[in-house]
């Protein structure tokens, strides 16, 4: 964790000390507890991040766990931060909610008898990632907390679920004959395959490029290639894609797939490249 340069300034501009900021570090820093052996844990844990964000002159976040290290050593360990309790960013919603719940499953199942101090360890970091999280300042500290977190739950063999696959985005390649531009039964398959993809991930748009070998006048196949992208555009709209959901563009020959001469018929060259954007 790093210094907060605009939180120092806010504090001294203010001209608060820190007890008029953070009644409880002090107590929190102070407290013992006498078990059992994963308050002990927690106890240290939150004292750690509680010096952690004094250190930086946060003090808002140096009283949070200087309490629940107070709290925790007094015999009533708090349960993990709820989610609500913060102003989280959207972005780390879904992650936060799922580990948590992870977490919970894991202390209610005995883990803070079974072994207290890799669940005290993914308690704090959790607390952590919470707090860092909502800030969304710095990316090195959310790694940091997130990392402590799942070595936690890895001690205590809960592994982190496996990454969603990335949605395919493309592209999907149309090619045309020769001077044409007909939708062939293959072309008609990857139109499927991207209007498929495009209806599960929703909000995203397509992107159409449409091209030309380098066969014909330069202006025909600037022509030819906005044929090729009107009747792509067209198939999509009878299979149920709103024209408002697409954007084509026609580039003639100007960018091939295979470098050639002028005056070349090339296949790979004659093709409409539909990608999804979100």
């Amino acid at each position: 964790m790093f210094l907060r340069l605009g939180k120092m300034i806010t504090v001294a501009g203010l001209g608060l000390g820190l007890g008029a900021c953070a009644q409880f570090y002090d107590a929190g820093m102070s407290a013992t507890s006498n078990g059992p052996a994963f308050n002990d844990a927690l106890t240290a844990n939150y004292q750690k991040l509680a010096k952690m964000e004094a250190d930086e002159q946060d003090w808002t976040d140096a009283d949070f766990f200087g309490q629940r290290a107070l709290q925790t050593a007094g015999g009533d360990a708090p349960a993990p931060q709820a989610i609500e309790d913060r102003d989280l960013p959207a972005e780390y919603v879904g992650d936060l909610t799922s580990a948590r719940a992870l977490l919970v499953s894991a202390l209610d199942s005995g883990a803070r008898e079974s072994n207290p101090a890799a669940a005290a360890k993914a308690q704090a970091g959790f607390d952590c990632w919470m707090q860092e999280a909502e800030e969304n300042i710095q990316p090195a500290d959310i790694k940091w907390c997130r990392d402590w977190f799942w070595d936690g739950m890895n001690a205590l063999e809960v592994k982190a679920p496996a990454p969603k696959p990335m949605p395919a985005m493309g592209p999907w390649i149309v090619y045309f004959p020769f001077d044409s531009n007909e939708i062939t039964y293959e072309g008609q398959l990857e139109i499927n395959k991207a209007e498929k993809a495009a209806s599960k991930l929703k909000g995203s748009q397509m992107l159409l490029t449409a091209h030309t070998d380098t066969s014909g006048a330069e202006q025909y196949n600037l022509d030819l290639s906005a044929r090729r992208a009107k009747a792509v555009v067209d198939t999509l709209e009878l299979i149920g894609v709103s024209r408002d959901g697409v954007t084509a563009s026609a580039v003639g020959e100007s960018d091939p797939a295979v470098a050639t001469g002028d005056g070349v018929r090339e296949q790979k060259n004659r093709r409409v490249e539909i990608r999804l954007t979100k």
